[in-house]
């Protein structure tokens, strides 16, 4: 067995996984990192740990995120949530670095496999969604409101709108037609299963796409500076500047209404702006890893119904800055700074340094609208994509022809 035959395997399961437990992201990628690891040893191979400058900044954070169990307001709960993020973090690197060292053949194989499992996937969910949700009520053997049945799905369509990317990369240079049809078929299945925030990534990853494609240094060049920008800003912009009452909302008969926003989106600004308070009172230190569900004033209810603080921001950047404050801040801004810097000046083909922007955007909407950013099986989700992408790009100078399609 090679690491090609173990990050295929990944790579095929991934989709399927994601579509169908998606909690078992996490268990996929310790998997996955524990029998490339069993390879490397076993190969005896003393090259050096690649890339290292995530290595680097993952050990920051979770050096960070320990320290901060020192103030946090449940000191258990962040020694708990560190230890679980630094095995995700450490099995993140093992599988990272065996991708960037597979050979030209063996990154076509991954890529293959990756589409064959965002297919099954799809077709799986397209059954599952008109067939009356059969998967569902198996393991429930209770009828549920089908509104209700869809909730579970969100977090398969937010995977899904993130491993389009590489595997639609993968399809082009075999037939660009094929790309354009998963691409298609992946926001077909988003639209049917209503799901906003994923619906939102791909369009923005698309748009990426295409900025890319035209302009690939420019275009990885400002979303870096804007994403920089608002990483540094974010806790002043929602303390002021993006107040929910000034977004478009007004009382009609009664009811408070959101031409603009919905319901969601004008909750979303109002915990936003609860989380800039808490993180004015502690810009420096935060309070604490995992320590969002526990600020105080969390339980209060805001507005009618909505609750200021539901468990975490559903937001990266006010959860790393309410939590870690200043010092978290800044290493997400690096680590954004990096990525992007990364694209910009890679010799990759443009169709690579498009699906690679596409990528990251997609999974920058997620993290900026929806769960906890500690959360086991998104980290897992955030990491798995990340090595799909780096096992499928290809490091040349020279754009490789597809079939015409």
């Amino acid at each position: 067995m090679r690491p090609v035959h173990v990050l295929g395997a990944s790579a095929a399961l991934a989709p399927l996984v994601a579509a169908l437990a998606p909690l078992g992201m996490a268990p996929l990628i310790v998997v996955t990192a524990l029998a490339a690891l069993a390879m490397r040893i076993c190969r005896a191979r003393n090259r050096p740990w690649r890339p290292l400058a995530p290595i680097v900044l993952f050990i920051l954070l979770a050096t960070l995120g320990l320290l901060s169990a020192l103030w946090a307001i449940e000191p258990l709960a962040a020694l708990r949530k560190v230890m679980q993020l630094s095995g995700l973090l450490a099995c993140g690197v093992v599988v990272l670095d065996a991708a960037v060292a597979l050979g030209a053949d063996d990154r076509q194989r991954v890529g293959r496999w990756l589409a064959y499992g965002l297919v099954a996937a799809l077709a799986v969910l397209t059954v599952e969604r008109f067939a009356g949700f059969p998967i569902r009520y198996l393991q429930h053997q209770t009828l549920l409101d089908p509104t209700a049945l869809m909730i579970p799905y969100k977090r398969a369509m937010s995977a899904l709108a993130m491993l389009v990317w590489p595997a639609a990369l993968a399809l082009w240079r075999v037939r660009r037609l094929y790309a354009v049809l998963i691409v298609t078929a992946t926001f077909g299945v988003l639209l049917v299963f209503s799901s906003d925030s994923a619906q939102a990534g791909l369009i923005i990853a698309a748009v990426a796409c295409a900025a890319g494609w035209a302009w690939p240094r420019a275009a990885a060049g400002t979303l870096a500076a804007v994403l920089v920008a608002y990483i540094a800003l974010a806790p002043m912009l929602h303390a002021g500047i993006l107040d929910p009452k000034t977004m478009g909302l007004k009382v009609v008969d009664g009811e408070l209404t959101a031409p603009i926003l919905p319901r969601s989106g004008y909750h979303r600004l109002l915990i936003w702006r609860f989380t800039a308070a808490r993180i004015a009172e502690r810009p420096v230190l935060g309070w604490g890893l995992e320590s969002s569900r526990y600020l105080p004033g969390g339980r209060t209810l805001m507005d009618t119904a909505e609750q200021a603080m539901p468990l975490h921001p559903h937001s990266a950047t006010m959860q790393i800055w309410v939590e870690l404050g200043l010092g978290g801040a800044l290493l997400l801004a690096i680590l954004v700074g990096w990525i992007l810097g990364r694209i910009r000046g890679a010799a990759w083909p443009r169709p690579d340094k498009a699906a690679a922007l596409a990528l990251f955007a997609s999974s920058a909407v997620t993290a900026s609208l929806s769960y906890g950013i500690w959360q086991g099986w998104w980290v897992a989700t955030l990491l798995l994509a990340a090595a799909c992408a780096a096992a499928i790009i290809v490091p040349l100078r020279q754009d490789p022809e597809p079939t015409a399609g």
